[in-house]
C-alpha cells in the first residue's frame, strides 16, 4: 500500500511539473506573440501615415 501511495505521489508530482513547465511555454510563447503583433500593427501605422503622406504630396504635385 506505501509503495503504490508513493508511486501515485510520484505520479502526482511528474504531472505537476510537466503541466508547470507547458504553462511556462505556452505563457512565454503568448507574450512574444503579442509583443510582436503590437509591433506590427506600430509598424503598419507608421508604413500607412508614411503612405498617406507620400499620396498627398503627389495630389499637391
Amino acid at each position: 500500500m506505501l509503495e503504490r501511495n508513493k508511486s501515485l505521489f510520484f505520479a502526482f508530482f511528474l504531472a505537476l511539473y510537466v503541466f508547470g513547465r507547458n504553462f511556462l511555454f505556452i505563457s512565454k510563447s503568448l507574450i512574444t506573440i503579442r509583443f510582436l503583433t503590437q509591433r506590427l500593427n506600430r509598424e503598419s501605422t507608421t508604413l500607412s501615415s508614411k503612405l498617406l503622406a507620400i499620396e498627398s504630396s503627389f495630389i499637391v504635385l
